[in-house]
């Protein structure tokens, strides 16, 4: 009764936040009428309008994650991703350390610097060692059980959330080490076969006090005394923790400025339209709040990479969490049939993949590798992906019978948009999508308002 009503006082509490910032102006007001009216897709001049709102980011206590230890510094001092916005170039931390950055990252080609997204054929820039991760991640003994409460506790708030755990196969990072052969950023990485209760019991509830440990510790502290500072993040190869892969992608689509049809004629302005949707409760970490498709990487079919470097072959995981989120013209259930199928090669998955970009010209780029702080140190990749204009009535139906689409998203209304904030992966991935969007001007800042 005490956690309903505290929960009711603080959902009141946002609502008189959210119409006192979106009252201020009578744009502001048009937008609130906007968002409501809308079910997926949003403006770019709303959803900037929403992240410059998004301002108690962290200010959210959770079980399982101390949010607001990190908002606090109290640990990983100096690490937070940095974004200046608007001309002031208001700082904006989040709570990601970034590692590579695909927007600004220069490579050389033929003796001539150039930017990564330039080149049709990039270079490979997170090499896999032994290209294959056949090894088994085991957690550490002592480690499995001082955190056998972690996993019990989190299966009870998902049990009666009547939301099923996400069960299977999940890739790990074991090490990764900067190349200093060259003056060019690249890396080196070990990977492992792991599973999800192995990301549960460490990544997903870092901030449960431990097991018959004193003065209640929790794993993020025992695992930051891996590092050399104590209020530093542990390299992946001194961490316990699972540290398993994850992956998020901003759609979006843009209008043609050749169409001048009456239902564009007022977008021209405005040309690009971004995905946004309330995550249904129970499901994954950021549950309840604004999120994007998004989705945890498994290993490879035989544990086989052929070839390919981490970025390459996250790339081709993002595209099958899209499909399966939102069915994108009807591929989803397509491709869960090819994968559930064990006699399907990697050949033919990945001509399945690049069939689709080039026949639905579908694009779709990495926009930065990072460490998750607010997990631990977690590995995750943010990209974007591009598609021609779609209805919302295709989405909607689409959806409704997509693997994993209202599975994950719940329905948008005034309630849900009062309550909802931006999830801190949400809210990093938007920021590093403005980045990319308004990467060919010549501004070291991020423009928020116009």
């Amino acid at each position: 009764m005490i956690s309903a009503l505290s929960g009711l006082i603080a959902t009141l509490k946002f609502a008189l936040q959210s119409f006192s910032y979106l009252f201020k102006s009578r744009e502001s007001i048009k937008s609130l009428f906007y968002s409501t009216h809308r079910s997926f897709f949003y403006k770019l001049s709303w959803v900037k309008l929403f992240v410059a709102n998004n301002k108690e980011l962290l200010k959210i206590e959770d079980r399982f994650i101390k949010y607001s230890k990190l908002d606090e510094e109290e640990f990983y001092v100096n690490l937070s991703k940095k974004f200046r916005i608007n001309k002031e170039r208001t700082v904006v931390k989040l709570p990601y350390h970034e590692i590579v950055n695909f927007i600004t990252l220069k490579v050389k080609e033929q003796e001539e610097e150039k930017a990564y997204f330039e080149l049709i054929s990039p270079p490979q820039i997170i090499k896999i060692k032994q290209n294959n991760c056949k090894e088994k991640f085991k957690i550490e003994e002592k480690v499995e059980e001082l955190t056998k409460n972690n996993l019990k506790e989190f299966r009870e708030v998902k049990e009666k959330s009547g939301k099923p755990i996400t069960k299977g196969p999940t890739l790990r990072i074991k090490s990764l080490e900067k190349n200093k052969c060259n003056s060019e950023t690249s890396y080196t990485c070990e990977l492992q076969n792991a599973h999800y209760f192995d990301q549960i019991r460490t990544n997903l509830t870092i901030d449960l006090p431990l097991v018959g440990r004193d003065a209640e510790e929790s794993l993020r502290e025992y695992d930051l005394r891996k590092s050399t500072n104590k209020k530093n993040l542990p390299e992946f190869k001194d961490s316990v923790l699972a540290n398993t892969v994850g992956a998020s992608a901003i759609w979006y689509t843009e209008v043609d400025p050749d169409d001048k049809s009456k239902k564009n004629i007022n977008r021209l302005k405005d040309p690009y339209m971004i995905f946004l949707r309330p995550r249904n409760k129970g499901v994954g970490v950021f549950s309840n709040m604004f999120g994007t498709t998004s989705g945890v990487v498994e290993p490879p079919r035989y544990y086989d990479f052929h070839g390919l470097s981490l970025e390459e072959y996250v790339k081709y995981e993002m595209l099958r969490e899209f499909f399966y989120e939102s069915n994108y013209k009807g591929l989803g259930h397509k491709l869960e049939e090819m994968l559930e199928n064990k006699e399907t090669s990697w050949e033919k998955i990945k001509e399945f993949y690049e069939k689709a970009l080039t026949d639905l010209e579908i694009e779709i780029k990495p926009l930065a590798f990072t460490r998750d702080l607010i997990r631990g140190g977690k590995p995750q990749f943010f990209f974007i992906i591009k598609t021609p204009p779609v209805e919302e009535g295709e989405v909607r139906e689409n959806m409704k019978v997509a693997p994993e689409g209202f599975e994950e998203f719940e329905k948008m209304s005034l309630l849900s948009f009062l309550r909802c904030k931006l999830s801190p992966e949400t809210h990093a991935n938007l920021l590093y999508a403005l980045q990319y969007l308004q990467r060919l001007k010549p501004n070291d800042y991020i423009l928020l308002k116009e």
